[in-house]
């Protein structure tokens, strides 16, 4: 009885693997625009960013479309933030204002978001992080949904920059399935999750919506809290951005202490969502993380298999998009622990362990 109700959970998770691939194949591709009268406010929101400044910055001034302006605010750092980012304005071409938090309070991101709208003189607004490249051609692809498709909201794709490390590979495929999951959810009408580290959206609905009203003292969620409430007004205005040319690198966590941190931030929120499918989805997956875990000991071998030569072939197909398939032999090493690294979380938030730290 124990094995066929696993196995009935388990294959309901292998029909959304075979669907969710499907959808991602079938996603609408995007087309370049060149020219337009649009205009975007790019925001970046960096904590003790003064590393990785100069390179996003520098790969803002490569975008080859030039009407935006950029809004970083610089959240209570105590590195030298503000005086990298002084030098780089004094010699850049593109017009960058900076706004300097102090005395940083629980909203963190949410009110810098808010502040930085305030200065905004564009209605196209473009989120960022400190930590991200943008492609050259980042802003000619939003311009197809915003002119042509009138959009609300477009999520890009993101995708961590592994470097040789297991850690770093670790979440580089974690993160190209959790970016497959937000854009077949934004496709198919039910919007889950999406990243701020690439989020287009308009600067008037943010401002009638005021998305995070609500929401203020839960430190996380600044992208999905947004999300959602876009798509409760405008469900037929969300899109997904799937374009290669539109992919934003962002760095992985370089210690498993850092990236505990982050994941739990993440999973703190889910509590707080007033639609109940992104909560049914991470019940659903927690479920069957926690299946696979008892079927190691209860030697329901055939159900573990069944699970992870589905995810192999569905992430062979997703991780093919975001450049680089050499990253594929990492997941049957990634699949074996898996299960306990998600229970693991899941439990740390639901038994009350929820403080985090972030920068």
């Amino acid at each position: 009885m124990i094995r066929l109700a696993f196995f009935i959970v388990l294959f309901l998770y292998v029909l959304a693997l075979v669907y969710l691939t499907y959808k991602w194949i079938k996603l609408e591709k995007a087309q370049k625009i060149l020219s337009s009268g649009i205009g975007f406010s790019i925001i970046i929101i960096g904590r003790n960013e003064a590393m990785n400044i100069e390179p996003l910055l520098n790969s803002v001034s490569k975008l080859a479309y030039k009407n935006f302006e950029v809004i970083y605010v610089d959240d209570d750092s105590t590195d030298d933030s503000l005086t990298v980012l002084e030098k780089i304005r004094a010699k850049n071409h593109f017009q960058l204002q900076i706004l300097a938090l102090k005395n940083k309070t629980q909203a963190g991101k949410k009110e810098a978001i808010n502040k930085a709208m305030v200065l905004a003189k564009n209605e196209i607004i473009l989120s960022s992080d400190a930590d991200c490249i943008l492609p050259k051609y980042l802003l000619n692809y939003y311009l197809y949904y915003f002119e042509n498709k009138n959009a609300e909201l477009v999520a890009g794709p993101v995708s961590i920059n592994a470097k040789n490390s297991f850690l770093s590979n670790f979440q580089f495929i974690e993160f190209c399935a959790l970016q497959a999951v937000a854009a077949v959810s934004i496709s198919t009408g039910k919007p889950n999750m999406c990243s701020a580290a690439n989020l287009a959206y308009k600067k008037s609905t943010f401002v009638e919506l005021d998305p995070y009203h609500d929401n203020m003292i839960i430190p996380s969620g600044d992208d999905e809290f947004l999300l959602h409430k876009f798509s409760e007004k405008f469900p037929d205005k969300i899109f997904y951005l799937k374009e290669d040319e539109a992919l934003v690198h962002t760095q992985p966590c370089d210690t498993f202490l850092a990236l505990y941190n982050q994941r739990k931030r993440w999973a703190s929120k889910w509590a707080y969502y007033k639609d109940w499918k992104p909560k049914a989805l991470a019940i659903f997956i927690f479920l069957v993380n926690f299946i696979t875990i008892v079927s190691y000991f209860l030697g329901f071998y055939e159900l573990i298999f069944l699970r992870f030569i589905t995810e192999l072939i569905s992430l062979a197909v997703i991780i093919s998009f975001f450049g680089d398939f050499k990253k594929f032999i990492y997941i049957p090493i990634i699949q074996v622990f898996y299960s306990f690294y998600v229970v693991f979380i899941g439990f740390s938030n639901v038994l009350g362990f929820k403080s985090y730290k972030w920068k």
